[in-house]
């Protein structure tokens, strides 16, 4: 007998939102998978999850780069429900007051990219979970 989807194991999850059988989930098979494994994830956030997950660009989020990623989007989407829980009337961090990355003007995109690399320590180009955990700490300061 199989496990209920939000229990199952997140290869399980993978295999169950790969539609098409072609090992590499789409936006959409992406974003099903999503709303089990981050349900606190609005489409700004699916959206950079999904480009942040395709990190050889291919358009798709192979296994690989799902299983990487996976337990960090969990634990955001946990991070957001918790600091929704006493915001009461609060937006989602994905409301319209929000900028999608790619809605960004070179300065703004300039901006982040220092701030990213101010918190990328090991300047490893990417945000490990303490990283990206001390900006999210500092921007709510």
């Amino acid at each position: 007998m199989a496990l209920p989807a939000q229990r199952r194991p997140p290869d399980a999850q993978f295999a169950d939102n790969d539609e098409d059988g072609d090992s590499c989930l789409n936006f959409e098979e992406f974003k099903q998978a999503m709303e089990i494994v981050a349900p606190n994830f609005g489409v700004a956030e699916l959206k950079g999850a999904f480009h942040a997950s395709d990190t050889d660009g291919s358009g798709g989020v192979d296994k690989d780069e799902f299983m990487k990623r996976v337990s960090m989007f969990q634990q955001m989407s946990e991070d957001m429900d918790n600091a929704g829980a006493g915001a009461g009337t609060a937006a989602p961090p994905s409301a319209a007051s929000e900028k999608n990355l790619m809605q960004l003007t070179a300065e703004e995109r300039k901006e982040a990219e220092m701030l990213f690399q101010k918190y990328d320590k090991d300047k490893s180009g990417e945000l490990d979970f303490a990283e990206f955990r001390k900006a999210r700490r500092a921007r709510s300061l």
